[in-house]
This record gives C-alpha cells, sequence and structure tokens, in this order.
C-alpha cells in the first residue's frame, strides 16, 4: 500500500490463474506428477473416482494401502500429505480419480482429486 498526500493506494495482482480443466485432464496432470517420484500409475480410475466422490473412507474393488482425497485450485504440486506418504517408499503403484468440487463457495475454480496407493 502506498500513501501519498492523505491519499492511500493499493494494488491487487490477479497474474495468478487457474486453467479450468476437465476431470480426465486433471487425472493426467496428477499421474504425471506420481510419475515423476517414480510411481507406476495405473489407467484403471473407476476406484479412485468412486472414493473422489465419496465422503467417507475407501470401500474399492481393490485394497490400497493408502487413499487419500482432496480439493484445492493447485494442480501444479502434489499435496504435503501425499508428498510425505511417498517419501518412505512404501509405494510403487497408484490410482487417480478426479470429480466435481463439493461444498465450493463463489466462481473459484477448485479441483477435488483422490490418489490410491498401493
Amino acid at each position: 500500500m502506498i500513501a501519498y498526500q492523505g491519499l492511500s493506494f493499493a494494488v491487487a495482482d490477479y497474474a495468478h490463474t487457474v486453467p479450468v480443466l476437465k476431470p480426465i485432464e486433471v487425472e493426467g496432470i496428477f499421474a504425471a506428477l506420481l510419475r515423476s517420484k517414480h510411481i507406476m500409475v495405473s489407467s484403471e480410475t473407476t476406484d479412485a473416482r468412486l472414493h473422489c466422490a465419496s465422503s467417507g473412507n475407501y470401500h474399492g474393488s481393490y485394497p490400497a494401502k493408502l487413499a487419500i482425497r482432496w480439493q484445492n485450485s493447485d494442480v501444479t504440486q502434489l499435496p504435503i500429505e501425499l508428498a510425505e506418504a511417498l517419501a518412505n517408499g512404501n509405494y510403487r503403484k497408484a490410482s487417480v480419480g478426479s470429480c466435481p468440487a463439493q461444498n465450493v463457495n463463489g466462481d473459484f475454480t477448485t479441483y477435488r482429486v483422490a490418489v490410491l496407493l498401493y
């Protein structure tokens, strides 16, 4: 904020935009991020998509070691909880699913994603 002759001026920078992506595009982005961590990503998305759309615990066809679900507008990096889980080296395979965001107020672009780790 800048003050000049008793007046205050403020600037808002809205240069960071969030792309509007289809669920399959969101899945592809997070699959690529997982592959960069040397995780094999399955092309089977059904269980991950079902978990994404749910609000409860994971109940899929294949028992996952860990199921993580999150919602935000950042598709450039894995959430901290997922990155920390991958750092221990206990996982080799993942499934990614995206679904419509839940409980979003306003016109902000938000993505909901689930990753199942095996």
